[in-house]
């Protein structure tokens, strides 16, 4: 249904489709995706659902079984996700959601793997935990207002291949001293904050070896290295 120039909104027919695993309504700029409250009740099967580039203006509703939600480009003042307790990749880059008071429920996700969040006004402190269930693979917080200091959470992500960019932001430091053999495939950017970076010798030079894009010609971003 992607592209459809549907408009309105849904009609009541629509919670007969209760066997609806994915949906696809992005790019229909004139249609207004909100669930109804029955809604949340009649898709017990519905996994995955986008609503990018939609006149979408809350996610109310939706149902308990979504494990994966992409929504850019939307204008949101709430993240009400309490209930998804099976989301596990979230999608809401090149929105506005600078009028979201409390980001703690972007995080708050049990199965949480992949949070992209980027270039979407976002505000905040990044919560000092996560869940100890969660298995983050990638997280993407570019290009946002996010303030206060990096959490120490960041420091046990990389058990396993993962993908983290918080750059471009006003996070503080310091940076956690990995130490730790990264693995393949891992991706660290952090450019263009206030992050102090502490580094034994040995782990200094690993990592400036493995993650050329930690570069202290970024004048927001020092390394130095200790004894």
């Amino acid at each position: 249904m992607a592209n459809n120039n549907l408009i309105n909104k849904f009609s009541n027919s629509f919670k007969n489709l209760n066997s609806l695993e994915v949906l696809n309504l992005s790019e229909n700029p004139n249609f207004n995706a909100e669930f109804k409250s029955e809604f949340k009740t009649s898709f017990t099967k519905l996994k995955e659902i986008n609503l990018s580039y939609t006149n979408t203006k809350n996610l109310n509703n939706l149902p308990a079984s979504m494990e994966k939600l992409v929504a850019q480009k939307l204008t949101l003042t709430e993240f009400p996700f309490t209930h998804l307790a099976n989301l596990k990749e979230i999608d809401l880059s090149h929105g506005v959601l600078s009028g979201v008071g409390n980001i703690k429920p972007l995080f708050d996700r049990p199965k949480l793997e992949k949070l992209i969040v980027h270039t979407a006004k976002l505000r905040g402190s990044i919560p000092a935990s996560l869940p100890a269930t969660a298995t983050i693979k990638e997280i993407n917080l570019r290009n946002n207002q996010l303030t206060g200091k990096l959490p120490a959470w960041v420091r046990n992500l990389v058990s396993q291949p993962v993908k983290i960019d918080f750059a471009e932001n006003y996070i503080t430091g310091p940076l956690p001293d990995w130490d730790v053999n990264f693995r393949p495939g891992t991706q660290i950017k952090f450019e263009k904050n206030y992050i102090d970076t502490l580094f034994n010798e040995g782990n200094y030079k690993r990592f400036k070896k493995k993650f050329g894009n930690l570069d202290s010609s970024f004048a927001q971003f020092k390394l130095v290295a200790t004894n």
